[in-house]
């Protein structure tokens, strides 16, 4: 998927956000702009809540090419609470997974969600006009002090909020803007953007992995 592509689809995706039909008062995902039930026009958003129920689910043993490392995995059909299906990954991951370290001298999923997070609110600021600069050692990678699930529970949603952020600092941003060189590096806005979203696929296959151990 291209970078554009990508910054485009992360309201949609992330926010879980379509639209509901002002005709009819259908709700739409993913959003399309004309309702499929009356045809009328549907381009007012609307954040859906995340909660539903499981339709169907299948696991996955034999993964297609690139995501073999993840096998088995579990893919479900869930019924939103406000109608649509969605296809999604269960993934869910509680404060003692998110601390274990199965791998010796390796990250915990908790340490490598703080690193994430460090990483795109950098980022966020450099668009909005700090200068790239390294991280240090306690910002690029937080202590993890309390373990419990209401800390893990305030991460996810630190997370959340540092991510909606950056998509609205993103947005704000022209197309020309993002050729020009980030203030106090060699490269441009958009090679910065590219890197993030590498950065972030790099970390989550980590995660994946221990998910799985």
């Amino acid at each position: 998927m291209s970078v554009p592509r990508n910054w485009r689809l992360q309201i949609q995706r992330y926010r879980l956000v379509g639209e509901v039909c002002e005709k009819c008062g259908a709700k739409i995902f993913p959003p399309r702009d004309v309702c499929p039930e009356c045809e009328a026009p549907a381009k007012t958003p609307l954040a859906f809540s995340g909660r539903g129920e499981v339709y169907s689910y299948s696991t996955v043993y034999h993964a297609p090419r690139g995501f073999e490392e993840f096998a088995p995995y579990t893919v479900a059909l869930v019924q939103l609470e406000e109608g649509p299906m969605v296809t999604a990954q269960l993934t869910d991951v509680d404060a003692e997974q998110a601390v274990a370290r199965p791998l010796e001298e390796r990250h915990t999923i908790w340490e490598l969600v703080l690193h994430i997070n460090a990483w795109r609110d950098k980022v966020r600021r450099v668009l909005g006009g700090e200068e790239m600069e390294g991280l240090p050692d306690e910002e690029d990678w937080p202590p993890v002090d309390d373990t419990g699930e209401e800390a893990w529970a305030k991460t996810v949603e630190e997370l959340k909020r540092v991510h909606d952020e950056l998509i609205e600092a993103v947005s704000g941003f022209s197309e020309s803007q993002l050729g020009e060189t980030v203030p106090g590096a060699s490269y441009s806005f958009y090679g910065m953007l590219h890197g993030l979203v590498q950065h972030d696929l790099y970390h989550a296959g980590q995660i994946a992995i221990l998910r799985k151990k």
